[in-house]
């Protein structure tokens, strides 16, 4: 006897679900139903689903928070970005992804390129680790879903690495003479962990 149900999308086309992706849909719908949800659009497209398990968008929990994801598109190609509390990590639950990941280095450091598949840990250090999700590798019935956990925030925000700056993800101001648009640009020295 076979765990695996076909059911329809919103579109109406046939998606199968074994058990695994009917429990995250069945707890995504229990976090709905309370108002534990934020849709993440990206460009105008929906680009992820975050549940919360434990703390908030309202309500951030004071040394940790569980949200459980479900990526519809990549991480935003402008660069990998850090995020903004002292650890993280992500438990592959469906599906997977490519990541690019910074990885410092005698004087500019480089891009890695890794997959990441059901099972994985990927763990994000402080906010000195930047990384972006590149490529999703649909699983089961097309998903790809993380259980991400995270610690209490920093200090520094969280943003992009373009062109071996650091640029706030949400900084209204401008730089002079600046090539990556209307925002300020500060300069990190990832090596040493310190500003220049």
């Amino acid at each position: 006897m076979s765990m695996l149900t076909t059911t329809t999308d919103e579109m109406g086309a046939a998606k199968p679900r074994g058990f695994w992706l009917r429990a995250l849909h069945w707890l995504a719908d229990r976090c709905v139903r309370r108002g534990a949800v934020r849709w993440i659009h990206l460009q105008g497209a929906l680009y992820l689903e975050r549940y919360y398990l434990r703390g908030g968008p309202k309500k951030p929990g004071q040394w940790f928070n569980i949200y459980l994801h479900r990526f519809h598109t990549p991480d935003d190609e402008r660069g990998v970005h850090n995020h903004p509390w002292e650890w993280s990590f992500s438990i592959i639950l469906a599906g997977g992804y490519e990541e690019q990941r910074f990885e410092p280095g005698f004087l500019s450091g480089a891009i890695v390129t890794r997959t990441l598949g059901p099972g994985s840990l990927n763990t994000i250090r402080s906010d000195t680790d930047f990384h972006r999700v590149s490529k999703l590798l649909p699983g089961e019935g097309g998903e790809v879903w993380t259980l991400f956990v995270t610690g209490p925030k920093h200090g520094r925000s969280w943003g992009y690495l373009i062109d071996w700056l650091f640029v706030p993800k949400k900084d209204e101001g401008g730089c002079e003479n600046c090539p990556h648009g209307a925002h300020r640009c500060e300069r990190f020295d990832y090596e040493r962990n310190e500003n220049l």
